[in-house]
């Protein structure tokens, strides 16, 4: 085995090199972790929901010395959750009991074994009780973990959701438990001396008593061990191990072999049994005569299971060459073999003999004369339903193994391109396991489950049909079983048509989004559109939302990252969740399909969509999911000012086009003025006018000064504003030496000498302006379509400085704020900016007048958020 046990837990066992794995995000480990808590809203949300309403107590058990202990206890102080109370207990020989004494003398409802000197997250007990209540019927929980090593926390381990099979092949689950009350005082040692595999026995004993949906995971990064996993596990004593399983599978009535596997403590099960089922192979022609003749070759003559028979089936417009050569094998009379014609895959199943049916892909050898035993040690359990094997190309490199849903596509198989001998991200290249999916190239499966699945597609011929087939297996409550002991060549270079692969995802998505998204064979902090076991570290896409929905899950998608994009959906969507309004986050791009199905959003809110990609990203969200979609405009987008530097990005008749097919596909649209709406009848049915309102965080508090000199007039904005500039430029010109002009974001063309402030982000933009310290403001417009459907976002700004503002008298100024309205001729500017400065402290007041209108009226809070909550959500 490659790898050093420290190598095989912390890296992904990529060769990549491309994207982060789990080994290299040890780099910035503390900062995605930082990343991932929740937010003081969602705990608030959290304490609401659970602490008010939840009677559930816990006791945490610490294993260790009181010395070690200390550093424990001081980290669950943090807890967000206070329900609880702590027990130290001293390790023994018998620790099951010292955790049951510790459990029954107190009243908790559930206990928590904790290794002295590990640390727990804030969250961890809040997240546990949440889980607990929304779940129902769980009595074990584990959770994710890192090493809490003395330079920080590193090396992060990222389970799977619970997984029998893995479970029987050793203790994945690490040493943090939680149980129940009931399941914990009705455990006892399976052998004499458990120690650390403890967590083992007691857990497969739930599984006998409440069945596998007893045992829950928690994906998160909740344990900070001093103890490095690999370490831990090699604590793990093969007799212990392997005798808790024993002990299981007895319980279980169920005969088996027990010997070492990839590791010491790592259990290799050979169930038992005199039952040799007759075995169908079925393989289609189809692809080229030598590779089938390579298949049937290696199978006739290494294949070591006595029992079984092979179906070939011949389709109607097989080649000729094949077709000559299958009339040929038709006359050998071989007793293991016969030519089937038929077209399809029921047709070739419904003449098999055996009990089982194998599908088995023509670019498939037997390389190790076991292979089918392998399969059907695992296929004649009860509880199983299909078997996959591993695939080896000629190098000796992983060609297929398990399949994971929702990874680069609708599913991808693990381990590609790895050598055998690796042992796989927590060693599970090399270890039985579940899966919710195998590949069709060798796929395994009961007659009778098989004849029972309905629409069972050709595997060797529809993209996916495999995986569908897998998934209905899995519904109907059977297991779907991995195996690396059952290795086969591949040599075939056949691959559907791209558009037969395309319809089959598109199809895939629409029908099990939600199952491809969450996946229990993964994990949810690994990514889905990167290498294997890639750690997710794109900030869109840590978020998940709580595990039930008390709040609406909204998602919004903005434009851009400056005004428009924050004012209309950034700062909207943070102030409704500061208030405790919905629970939401922020896309600044399209999500790989099961990324989306990951959130599950009641809304979505995208912003000015118009290029063709992303019109066919918004027809894929009404295609693949559920939720509402609400297309979001701020500006007249298909007429913009003649002098406007966007003018030739946003060409009319492009954008209209663009703007009807987008908004053909959204439920709703919002836009911010009533002209705007009126210039928008037609494009969707239902419009609704939310006006722009300012952000308490950003204009609340702020306030311009009143600085010594000459007066000081001003204007800011962005780099689009030549036309409305130029109104006030003769202005500036004969106010030269009476005034000082200042300007922000752009200085007018052909003005006279003035102080200029470059641009700044928007997040620092309110500051910058009330730095500016006007006595006046000016708010210049040109009277043009574009215009007439703005909003009043610049008065809104310069009145919450403070300052008062001669605007031009336009539709969107006229909002009954105290401003001083003028037309845009030169003398109507020039008498209203002097009556103003001709009466400094007057002007004052009507900026303060302008100023509380607006913290009254235009604020982002109260009636206008909840305004826009209902612009984004159905009706």
């Amino acid at each position: 085995m490659t790898g050093s046990p420290a190598n095989v837990f912390c890296n992904a066992d990529t060769d990549s090199g491309e994207v982060p794995t789990a080994a290299e995000v040890d780099r910035s480990h503390a900062q995605w972790l930082a990343d991932r808590r929740s937010s003081a809203t969602r705990l608030e949300i959290y304490r609401q929901a659970l602490i008010q309403n939840a009677q559930l107590h816990f006791l945490v058990v610490i294993v260790g010395s009181p010395t070690e202990a200390s550093s424990t206890l001081a980290s669950l102080a943090e807890q967000h959750y206070p329900n609880f109370s702590t027990a130290l207990v001293v390790a023994s020989a018998n620790e099951l009991s010292d955790w049951q004494e510790a459990l029954a003398s107190s009243e908790a409802h559930w206990s928590l074994k904790l290794p002295a000197g590990s640390h727990l997250e804030p969250e961890t007990l809040l997240r546990l009780a949440e889980r607990i209540l929304v779940s129902g019927g769980i009595h074990a929980c584990y959770c994710d973990e890192d090493h809490l090593a003395d330079s920080g926390l590193e090396c992060p381990i990222f389970r799977p959701g619970f997984n029998l099979d893995l479970l029987r092949s050793y203790p994945y689950t690490g040493s943090l438990l939680a149980m129940s009350r009931e399941a914990l005082l009705a455990s006892s040692s399976s052998v004499t001396a458990p120690g650390v595999a403890l967590v083992q026995d007691v857990l497969l004993q739930v599984v006998e008593r409440q069945g596998v949906t007893a045992i829950a995971h928690l994906p998160e990064v909740f344990h900070h061990s001093r103890q490095t996993f690999p370490d831990w596990l090699q604590q793990c004593e093969p007799a212990a191990t392997h005798g808790i399983v024993r002990a299981h599978l007895a319980r279980l009535g169920v005969q088996a072999e027990i010997s070492a596997g990839a590791l010491p403590c790592v259990s290799r099960i050979h169930y038992q049994s005199d039952h040799q089922p007759l075995v169908s192979i079925l393989i289609e022609a189809r692809g080229s005569l030598e590779e089938l003749g390579r298949c049937l070759e290696s199978v006739l003559g290494g294949t070591a299971y006595p029992r079984y028979e092979i179906l070939v089936g011949r389709p109607s417009n097989v080649a000729v060459d094949t077709g000559c050569w299958l009339d040929e094998l038709v006359t050998l009379g071989l007793e293991h073999l016969r030519v089937i014609p038929a077209d399809g895959a029921q047709a070739l199943a419904r003449a098999a003999k055996g009990e089982y049916l194998l599908w088995l892909s023509a670019g498939c050898l037997s390389i190790k004369a076991s292979w089918l035993d392998e399969l059907v040690n695992q296929a004649r359990r009860p509880e199983v339903g299909v078997v996959g094997a591993k695939l080896l190309d000629r190098e000796g490199r992983v060609a297929m193994a398990g399949l994971v849903l929702g990874l680069r596509g609708p599913a991808s198989s693990l381990f590609l391109g790895e050598p055998d001998d690796r042992a796989g991200y927590l060693y599970r290249q090399q270890v039985v396991q579940n899966f919710s999916a195998v590949s069709g190239r060798c796929l395994l499966v009961r007659a009778e489950i098989f004849h029972a699945i309905p629409d069972c597609g050709s595997f060797a011929t529809q993209p996916f049909a495999d995986v569908e087939f897998c998934l209905k297996v899995g519904q109907a409550g059977y297991l779907v079983v991995w195996t690396p002991h059952a290795r086969l060549g591949w040599e075939s270079e056949q691959s559907p048509e791209v558009s037969a692969w395309t319809r089959a995802e598109s199809r895939l998505y629409e029908q099990w989004l939600p199952v491809l998204a969450n996946d229990p064979a993964y994990n949810p902090s690994l990514a889905l559109d990167k290498a294997d076991f890639a750690v997710e570290v794109a900030p869109e896409n840590l978020w998940r939302p709580l595990s039930w929905r008390p709040l609406p899950v909204i998602q919004v998608m903005p434009g851009d990252r400056w005004g428009c994009g924050h004012y209309r959906l950034i700062q909207p969507q943070r102030a409704m969740e500061a208030a405790l309004q919905i629970d939401s986050n922020v896309q600044f791009r399209y999500l790989h399909a099961a990324n989306q199905g990951r959130i599950q959003a009641d809304s979505i809110i995208v912003q000015r969509q118009l290029s063709v990609p992303q019109i066919e990203e918004m027809q894929a969200i009404k295609r693949y999911t559920s939720s509402f979609l609400v297309y979001d405009l701020d500006d007249l987008l298909g007429n913009l000012p003649l002098k406007s530097i966007h003018r030739e990005s946003f060409q009319p008749s492009q954008v209209a086009r663009a703007l009807r097919n987008g908004l053909a596909i959204a439920d709703r649209m919002t836009v911010s003025t009533e002209p705007l709406a009126e210039a928008m009848r037609g494009f969707n049915a239902d419009i609704r006018v939310v006006p722009n309102r300012l952000p308490v965080p950003w204009w609340g508090e702020l306030q311009g000064k009143r600085r010594e000199g000459r007066p000081r007039v001003g204007w800011a904005g962005g780099t689009s504003h030549t036309g409305d500039l130029q109104i006030v430029v003769d202005v500036m010109k004969a106010l030269a030496d009476e005034v000082e002009w200042v300007f922000l974001g752009m200085s007018p063309p052909g003005a006279p000498p003035h102080e200029f402030h470059y641009g700044v982000e928007i997040e620092e933009f309110p500051a910058k302006l009330a730095s500016l310290d006007l006595d006046l403001a000016i708010a210049p417009l040109e009277i043009n379509a574009f215009n007439e459907c703005k909003s009043n976002l610049r008065l809104l700004e310069l009145g919450a400085c403070g300052f008062p503002v001669v605007a031009t008298d336009i539709e969107p100024y006229r909002c009954g704020l105290p401003v001083t309205l003028v037309r845009n001729r030169y003398k109507d500017w020039l008498a209203a900016i002097r009556d103003h400065l001709a009466d400094i402290e007057g002007a004052r007041a009507l900026g303060a007048s302008l100023r509380q209108h607006i913290h009254r009226d235009w604020m982002l809070e109260g009636r206008n958020l909840e305004a826009w909550r209902a612009a984004w959500l159905p009706d």
